[in-house]
């Protein structure tokens, strides 16, 4: 899920985000910082800024703010029902989508560009198009870009249940293998023939 698991309570406790962020590189500030425990405790924002800057020596962005709710609902039920916990887990869209691309995006995920880029990976795994999505958009009511989020997440829980998931020495991202075979065939293709200036790329 695309939610925090796992809230440091001291500046002791580590969590993945240093990493993540330096896998996205360009697109790290898609990671939002971590709140602390204590803070995720009230409802008040001003009290959430001084709390988590009494436990971790720094403030919240808004935009930490504003997913603090949904932050507390994830933490309250873990802590309520531990057969859940490590069988339900934190990852990024941005990172995933990478994984499954073999690179970074650098497309804004709200730009149709990049709605175009993501649905164009998607597809490799599940039978989706534009159409497709913008219908089913409308049906959950939510954005384009988070249904697309939501589904990169799905696959790529499955694809690592069935262990075909890494990231290989040095962090740098190895797409699934089925998703390799294509992407050598694609640029295999590209190579031997080239867009010219009077044709788009079919990327």
């Amino acid at each position: 899920i695309d939610m925090v698991i796992g809230l440091p309570s001291d500046r002791q406790q580590l969590r993945p985000d240093g990493l993540a962020r330096k896998m996205l590189g360009k697109r790290s500030s898609t990671i939002f910082p971590v709140p602390c425990r204590q803070a995720v405790c009230f409802d008040d924002p001003q009290q959430q800024r001084q709390a988590n800057i009494e436990t971790l020596g720094k403030s919240l962005s808004s935009q930490t703010i504003n997913i603090i709710p949904k932050i507390r609902e994830v933490d309250i039920f873990l802590q309520k029902n531990d057969e859940y916990k490590n069988r339900i887990s934190e990852s990024h869209p941005e990172l995933d989508f990478g994984r499954l691309n073999g690179e970074i995006l650098l497309s804004r995920k709200k730009d149709e560009e990049g709605i175009g880029e993501r649905i164009s990976i998607l597809a490799e795994y599940l039978p989706v198009d534009r159409e497709y999505v913008r219908a089913k958009a409308k049906v959950f009511a939510c954005q384009t870009d988070d249904l697309l989020d939501a589904m990169c997440l799905a696959v790529s829980a499955v694809l690592k249940a069935q262990g075909s998931y890494e990231i290989t020495a040095g962090m740098r991202l190895r797409p699934p293998p089925r998703q390799q075979t294509r992407r050598r065939r694609r640029q295999a293709l590209r190579r031997r023939n080239p867009p010219s200036k009077n044709r788009p790329s079919s990327r």
